[in-house]
C-alpha cells in the first residue's frame, strides 16, 4: 500500500512559513510515497504550490501532485495533477502535458469511466464520515472499488 498526503490549508496554513514548518514536520515524522498540494482558499496559491514542490523535491517523497490545475502543475514542474471528479474531460489534456494523473472518484460508475484513460491512480471517497464530504461509502463499497 502507498501513502498519499493531501494538504489542507486549515492544517498547513496559508503562509510560506506555516506551510514549510508543518510540511517538514509531517515529512520527517511519516512515511509518505506521494504528496499533493491542495488549497482552495489561499490567494497566494501559486507561491505556496512552488514552496510545497521545493520541499517535496528535496525529500524522499516519490511523486508530487498539484490539485486541479494541470496547467500550473506543468508550469511549476510537478510530477502530476490530482483532478476532481468534475474534471474527467481534462484527463487527456493533462496526459498530453506528460503529467501523471490522479482522479478523485465518488462512485463505482466514475471508476469504470476511468478505464478508458491511462491514469496513474484514483482516489475513492469518503469511506468514513468526513465533514462536508457527503454520505460515507463504507468498507463494502471500497472493496468493490478495489476490484473494478
Amino acid at each position: 500500500m502507498k501513502s498519499y498526503l493531501i494538504t489542507d490549508p486549515s492544517h498547513y496554513g496559508s503562509t510560506i512559513q506555516q506551510l514549510t514548518k508543518t510540511l517538514l514536520h509531517v515529512i520527517n515524522s511519516k512515511q509518505i510515497d506521494y504528496a499533493c498540494f491542495r488549497d482552495k482558499t489561499s490567494l497566494n496559491f501559486e507561491e505556496l504550490a512552488a514552496q510545497f514542490l521545493h520541499i517535496v523535491k528535496n525529500s524522499s517523497i516519490k511523486k508530487s501532485f498539484l490539485n486541479s490545475d494541470y496547467k500550473l502543475a506543468h508550469k511549476l514542474g510537478f510530477d502530476g495533477v490530482h483532478l476532481t471528479s468534475s474534471q474527467f474531460e481534462k484527463i487527456e489534456d493533462a496526459l498530453q502535458l506528460g503529467l501523471h494523473v490522479v482522479v478523485s472518484t465518488h462512485s463505482i460508475n466514475e471508476i469504470k469511466k476511468l478505464s478508458q484513460h491511462n491514469i496513474f491512480a484514483f482516489t475513492f471517497s469518503p469511506i468514513f464520515a468526513t465533514p462536508n464530504k457527503g454520505k460515507p461509502k463504507g468498507i463494502s463499497e471500497l472493496q468493490k472499488a478495489i476490484t473494478c
